[in-house]
């Protein structure tokens, strides 16, 4: 989860290694870190991590060091904006779609002409190397939530007629690079994974069907895990919708869609998990292999360990305020209201 800690240059902080290393003491098994920005048009907020050069690497050797110091497996997930790179050098995506995120306000992003696409599939074979030269165990492509790769998938925003558009083959053909691309460059001792747009909450966009061939291919082409995803900020932001996201569990229905469909591949569940008791329940019904917290983290680092405990009612819940999410949208630090009033004399990093 975006956590805005990073400076203003893109490196990790101080801050940074505090928040990491915190979530790490709490228990999890693996910690991905926040979406990175794979190049100059990656970009959605002005203090963004970003892999696209060789003097990230310290810093993230730092926070992967400090992840596994803490007794949690270090993984990083790579990522390009697209049509949402709003602090980004322009606005790039699989086709001119206009792009309404406040009302009677659009963004005109701009198709990608196919060596821009090459050269981004590039960016993420570099980024995913030094994610490897930092230390990082697990690589993770951010394909979901509206940003450029799912943009390709979804019918949606993908107008193209060439080789990366026109049909689902085509459309998901982006999205099959990279992976492909990520596996070549990781070989068999990193673990590679896929954040997956599972239905894009919006007409014409992407739906569950979508998502299974393109998860088949994905498969194919050598991913360890998905880690699926729905919505997109387009679909966020309506109230309708955002509402009946706050439902505890929203999110183990997909999980146990593709569980039931790909039952030799290691499925993540997320999306309101926000108790020890609906986690286990979709772990118990073979809903997922995994769970993955993001905002039940930021409210409480400690939800794991307390689980374990049998601590349940010490647990701080994420309540779905958005708090947190808008704070991401503003582009700046992200906090928890509900740690900081629980937990005053303790920084969340």
């Amino acid at each position: 989860m975006y956590t805005g800690l990073a400076d203003e240059n893109g490196f990790v902080t101080e801050k940074m290694l505090v928040r990491y290393s915190r979530i790490a003491k709490g228990g999890v098994g693996l910690v991905i870190v926040e979406a990175s920005a794979v190049n100059e048009y990656a970009i959605a907020s002005p203090v963004q991590l970003r892999i696209d050069s060789d003097e990230c690497i310290p810093g993230l050797r730092k926070l992967s060091d400090a992840i596994r110091q803490h007794g949690a497996v270090p993984g990083i997930q790579l990522f390009h904006a697209g049509r949402y790179a709003l602090l980004g050098k322009e606005l790039l995506s699989s086709s001119n779609v206009p792009l309404e995120l406040i009302p009677e306000t659009f963004f005109y992003p701009r198709q990608m002409r196919i060596e821009e696409i090459e050269d981004t599939i590039f960016d993420f074979n570099n980024a995913a190397m030094r994610a490897l030269e930092a230390g990082f165990e697990v690589i993770e492509i951010h394909g979901a939530g509206g940003y450029l790769v799912s943009d390709f998938l979804s019918p949606r925003t993908n107008r193209r007629t060439d080789e990366y558009g026109l049909t689902i083959e085509g459309r998901m053909k982006f999205a099959i690079d990279l992976m492909k691309g990520l596996k070549n460059v990781a070989g068999g001792n990193i673990a590679c994974g896929f954040r997956l747009m599972v239905d894009e909450l919006m007409p014409g966009g992407v739906v569950f069907e979508d998502a299974v061939i393109l998860a088949e291919q994905l498969i194919k082409s050598g991913a360890d895990y998905l880690n699926p995803l729905p919505g997109s900020h387009e679909a966020y932001i309506q109230d309708k919708i955002s509402e009946g996201l706050k439902e505890p569990g929203f999110g183990v229905s997909y999980s146990r869609g593709l569980k039931k469909i790909f039952p030799e591949t290691v499925i993540f569940s997320n999306w309101r998990i926000n108790s020890p008791e609906i986690a286990e329940k979709a772990l118990q019904n073979n809903d997922c292999d995994a769970v993955a917290l993001a905002r039940p983290l930021l409210a409480d680092p400690d939800f794991p360990s307390k689980a374990e405990k049998g601590l349940e009612d010490k647990i701080i819940k994420c309540i779905s305020c958005y708090h947190c999410y808008y704070l991401a949208l503003q582009g700046t630090e992200v906090r928890c209201k509900q740690w900081e009033k629980k937990k005053p004399k303790e920084t969340q990093g």
